[in-house]
């Protein structure tokens, strides 16, 4: 009898156990886990975001203006173009907006002439003519006068003087860039402003002053 017992046990330690599948268990769960690493790989993939890094790349297009390289709409390393810092005098440009100064000659930033005084021509407003079709500045008018006198005009734009210039010789008293508004003969005469951004003082040297004074007027020339 009492081996029969013993051989009973027996047996039955040598019997398949019977229970959940073995994928189900913690070691199919490490399984998983080993395909979560290769996840973690794909991670690497993550690391393949290191293209992102590569949208450093993209910040190089000059977005940050900090690369030290000239890339992107930049005019010279670091600045000018639409998105950077405007640059610093002798720096390469394509328009005075990309000047710090306002005055771009010849691609390169320009240090500005000679700025006015405040008022001058005794201008604190200017008429908006940067919509005008044909802005038009007429003289004399009402006297020894310009009109409008005090004007604003945009980069490019092209402004017309309507007078005698034999009975009023038109001179520049201050601006960014010299000698720009002037013109002593004919009844018409057009200038076109493409150097600088700023504001150009104009007088009639038989009736007025380069300090403003007498039949003068004003130009404002923005972007």
């Amino acid at each position: 009898m009492r081996f029969a017992v013993v051989s009973l046990i027996f047996l039955a330690a040598c019997l398949p156990q019977v229970g959940p599948p073995i994928e189900a268990t913690g070691g199919g769960a490490a399984t998983g886990g080993g395909t979560g690493g290769g996840t973690t790989t794909g991670g690497g993939t993550t690391t393949g975001g290191g293209t992102t890094t590569g949208g450093g790349t993209a910040a190089g297009g000059g977005a940050s203006c900090t690369n030290g390289v000239l890339d992107g709409t930049e005019t010279a390393v670091d600045c000018g173009g639409p998105t950077c810092p405007a640059c610093t005098l002798g720096a390469t440009c394509t328009a005075p907006t990309d000047c710090a100064s306002g005055v771009c000659i010849g691609s390169h930033c320009t240090a500005a002439a000679t700025a006015c005084r405040p008022a001058f021509a005794r201008c604190t407003t200017f008429d908006d003519l940067t919509g005008a079709a044909s802005p038009t500045i007429r003289f004399p008018v009402g006297g020894l006068n310009y009109s409008p006198a005090c004007v604003k005009v945009r980069l490019g734009q092209t402004l017309t003087f309507s007078g005698d210039f034999g009975s009023h010789p038109l001179d520049q008293s201050c601006g960014p860039v010299r000698n720009v508004v002037t013109s002593h003969f004919g009844n018409t005469w057009s200038v076109t402003f493409t150097d600088a951004l700023g504001l150009f003082g104009y007088y009639c040297n038989q009736h007025g002053g380069p300090d403003g004074s007498g039949m003068a007027g004003a130009i404002e020339v923005v972007p």
